[in-house]
């Protein structure tokens, strides 16, 4: 939605360099977060819709758009890219820069904590395996630190228990809240029983088809 808002005559940045209200407000109508309670409804920048803010910087970093003399502009690459037989192409671009370029730790105060995102391949197989089904996001929360229970020693905290939460935060708003709700990997439901919401998330997830659709898991024989 970035691309077609930007459209092929380009927009005029804010004097701040964001994309203009002209372009975010309709998006903002579009777009919704269940994970996300305190979601603007109201916005008067791009960076109070904070998912369109990092989607355009995505689109930055992928060499899709460009702003220049003041303006926003899809480059050669992105108009390509835009065409429907082209999803594929783009979808992959996109991740890549995601996984490869973007800087997670700037969506949330946490410390780096690089391993969320060097695991998200990982992460991805474990959707894959266990997704049919929905479950609390507690469930990849203990997935992730079974696989990687060195990620506590990443956090600068004063105890265990302080990391570990610090860690579950992290990978439960990086990789859950931002990468596989964003990337259309994973469906929300809203858990209404009281009891499972008192020990734990207010949320669970399930796969979505996109999954398999554009990430494709195989074993090789050597």
């Amino acid at each position: 939605m970035v691309a077609q808002g930007i459209g092929e005559k380009g927009v005029r940045a804010t004097a701040k360099g964001n994309l203009p209200l002209s372009v975010c407000k309709p998006i903002r109508v579009a777009f919704s977060n269940p994970l996300r309670p305190k979601f603007n409804d109201s916005i008067r920048t791009e960076t109070d819709f904070f998912e369109l803010h990092v989607a355009r910087l995505i689109f930055e970093l992928s060499g899709l758009i460009k702003k220049q003399k003041g303006r926003f502009s899809l480059t050669q690459k992105g108009q390509k890219l835009m065409a429907p037989e082209k999803s594929g192409e783009l979808f992959k671009v996109l991740i890549d820069t995601y996984l490869d370029k973007f800087n997670w730790s700037y969506v949330d105060g946490y410390d780096d904590l690089n391993i969320v995102r060097w695991s998200a391949f990982f992460m991805m197989y474990a959707l894959y395996l266990e997704g049919d089904e929905w479950v609390n996001l507690e469930s990849y929360e203990e997935i992730f630190l079974k696989a990687f229970p060195s990620s506590l020693d990443e956090v600068s905290a004063y105890d265990y228990e302080y990391a570990e939460s610090q860690v579950r935060n992290c990978l439960g708003n990086r990789m859950i809240r931002w990468f596989f709700y964003l990337f259309g990997f994973i469906e929300v439901e809203e858990i209404n029983d009281d009891e499972t919401k008192l020990f734990g998330s207010n949320y669970r997830i399930k796969k979505t088809p996109a999954l398999s659709q554009y990430i494709k898991f195989g074993t090789s024989i050597a």
